[in-house]
């Protein structure tokens, strides 16, 4: 799952609870034309029924509300991941790491998310070429970990998978990413951690 900055979370809950509120208005308006249609062709109205009947009714109006609700919404975001067409991207490794993603060891790839790692998308294709002796590996995007710095990367991602070894793991630290990137870049970028899938 893509982490996302907090302006892009708070947008997005935004707006979504603005859909969310525009759904139940339209199916509460729909729910309230049913009544006035019941109304017109049946003598028999809700002020005429047991107050209990009239509740349950209620209860289960609106559990069909929130339910319709749910599905129209995952439906929504089914369309939209199958809508998208995987991308081949290109990227370089030294040797170790490459090896390291090769074998399994290594699940997650560490970068700048500048204008290039922007592009790639959940499922693209990843093609990466051994620096050294100039080998390639295929790998499908799985995830995509977003954040603001390499120090929120490293407390919430697992290092093991990150390219550490048991044997490094208690001296990895976030600046050792600074001999790839410079803060500049990565204050002005943000970072992010390409969970990978080797073909």
């Amino acid at each position: 799952m893509e982490e996302k900055t907090k302006k892009e979370k708070r947008q997005e809950a935004i707006l979504n609870g603005v859909v969310e509120i525009v759904l139940y208005i339209l199916f509460l308006g729909i729910g309230f034309l049913i009544c006035w249609a019941w109304s017109a062709f049946f003598p028999v109205s809700l002020a005429m029924l047991d107050p209990d009947t009239v509740v349950l009714i209620g209860l289960v109006a609106l559990a069909v509300i929130i339910a319709a609700i749910g599905w129209i919404k995952k439906l929504t975001k089914t369309r939209e991941k199958n809508s998208h067409t995987p991308t081949c991207h290109d990227m370089k490794l030294h040797a170790a790491p490459f090896e390291k993603i090769k074998s399994g060891e290594k699940t997650i790839e560490l970068r700048l998310y500048d204008e290039k790692r922007q592009k790639i998308k959940e499922g693209d294709i990843i093609i990466f070429t051994n620096t050294h002796s100039g080998e390639v590996l295929v790998a499908t995007v799985k995830e995509l970990h977003r954040f603001n710095s390499f120090e929120e990367l490293y407390q919430a991602l697992p290092l093991l998978q990150c390219g550490y070894t048991a044997e490094d793991i208690d001296s990895a630290s976030p600046a050792d990413m600074d001999a790839y990137y410079s803060k500049e870049e990565q204050q002005k970028y943000g970072v992010v951690g390409i969970v990978l899938s080797v073909i």
